[in-house]
């Protein structure tokens, strides 16, 4: 997973390599080249948007044809994208358009295929989750690597192997380590589940078997995710009942600021660094180069993340077996127990959005390289959180044989709302920044 999955999101490390090869070298004039700059931010929007977009595609294929297919599938565009890669030149420069666009959509088809692996960890999903998304992230090292092995050994040898290197780690993985379908995605049985949790409804609350056990004989209350997946099961009986709930227009809101936040944040960047550091090359190719080398530490912060979520999951779940221990043979609003335990990200989404906020405030200071380094460092708590927690809300959110469709559409909905790019690339650097400030803000509701 290190090696072979979000590696386009260290392009801003290759571009002084393909500059070097000439891309996009026509829209430079003269010593002017922010033309062939606007043309790779261009590439990587259209990469994000591309990405989101067709993401329901994949969510539909495993939740209809299955993680095996999918991920077979995903591997194989990843491999013809990472191709198109190596033959990019002067004169072929409109294929990194495509090439980003296979690379980045196939990338996240497969993460989200391996986050059904945290089915086999019941009791420390979040930390699995976090932990396969910190991988993802951290494979931003390749392109930093590749820059740095530049011009020793050519990016068009580098990126053959690594697609042949796709290929087979993919196989391997969709054919041995991957089934058709997680337990957790399976239909279960609607019987054997009465059998296991009796469920009664008594005016708009539930009264269950484990609620009468609620108190056992050492004073600790039963174990409440049975009871949970009932409330899920009812409150969503299809797939449509999810997209016309609230907690999936808050999920795909929130999702959506904090992908603009994200992804912008990449487009600009060299824009960024050339308005903080002018006529000073050096230090903005060598900026570029950090950014990569320390999106690559987000497996390190993943653990802490994963952990956060975790525990405050725990922590949420107490206070739950507690309202059902008080509450013994009394209805419980089963309304209140749900939301109760949507309120476990409540303190991953406060970091998450602090990050983005802290990111997108010290970049109003020029000329000063340490605003950059915490920059970066938030961007990657920004990066490490963003997807894990998305993936987790929608998991505990929603029926999770619905997840990849569920996820899949609040992907697409970011993905509608990065094309605001465009516009904000086309401001100056100031005024995009503030945009951002604003952004960020409205990530706390």
């Amino acid at each position: 997973m290190f090696w072979f999955s979000g590696v386009h999101y260290g392009y801003n490390a290759l571009l002084p390599a393909l500059k070097e090869l000439g891309v996009f070298s026509s829209y430079c004039r003269g010593n002017d080249c922010s033309g062939q700059d606007k043309m790779f931010s261009y590439a990587f929007i259209v990469s994000v948007i591309v990405q989101m977009c067709l993401i329901p595609l994949a969510g539909f294929l495993m939740d209809k044809v299955g993680l095996r297919i999918n991920k077979l599938v995903s591997v194989s565009v990843v491999s013809i994208g990472l191709f198109m890669f190596a033959f990019t030149n002067s004169s072929t420069g409109p294929i990194l358009f495509v090439a980003m666009a296979l690379v980045s959509y196939a990338s996240l088809a497969s993460l989200i295929c391996n986050h059904q692996i945290s089915s086999q960890f019941p009791r420390a999903r979040g930390v699995v989750i976090a932990l396969i998304s910190g991988a993802y992230d951290s494979s931003t090292a390749v392109f930093f690597i590749f820059a740095q092995t530049y011009p020793k050994i050519s990016l068009q040898t580098s990126f053959i192997i690594l697609a042949v290197g796709t290929l087979i780690f993919g196989v391997i993985m969709a054919l041995f380590f991957l089934t058709q379908y997680s337990e957790d995605m399976t239909y279960c049985d609607r019987k054997s589940r009465d059998d296991e949790v009796e469920v009664l409804e008594v005016d708009g609350g539930i009264i269950s078997q484990s609620e009468k056990e609620a108190l056992s004989s050492d004073g600790e209350t039963q174990d409440i995710d049975a009871q949970v997946t009932q409330i899920l099961d009812k409150k969503y009986p299809n797939l449509k009942s999810c997209f016309r709930s609230w907690p999936f227009f808050f999920v795909a809101f929130w999702f959506a600021l904090g992908l603009l936040r994200f992804s912008y944040f990449f487009s600009q960047l060299s824009k960024q660094l050339e308005v903080a550091f002018p006529g000073q090359r050096d230090i903005v190719d060598n900026l570029l180069r950090i950014s990569s080398a320390i999106s690559m530490c987000g497996f390190l912060v993943a653990p802490i993340s994963g952990t956060i979520m975790e525990l405050s999951k725990r922590a949420y779940q107490k206070q739950m077996k507690l309202r059902l221990a008080n509450r013994s043979g009394y209805p419980v609003n089963e309304n209140e127990l749900y939301w109760t335990h949507l309120r476990a990200m409540a303190p991953a989404t406060t970091i998450m959005s602090t990050a983005a906020l802290i990111l997108s405030s010290v970049l109003f200071v020029q000329q000063q390289q340490f605003v950059f380094y915490v920059a970066f460092v938030c961007h990657m708590f920004l990066r490490s959180l963003l997807f894990s927690t998305t993936a987790t809300m929608v998991i505990i959110a929603f029926p999770v044989r619905n997840y990849g469709i569920v996820y899949g559409v609040a992907n697409f909905i970011a993905g509608v709302m990065s094309t605001i790019q465009y516009g904000l690339l086309e401001m100056p650097v100031v005024a995009g920044n503030a945009i951002c400030v604003v952004i960020s803000v409205l990530m706390f509701i």
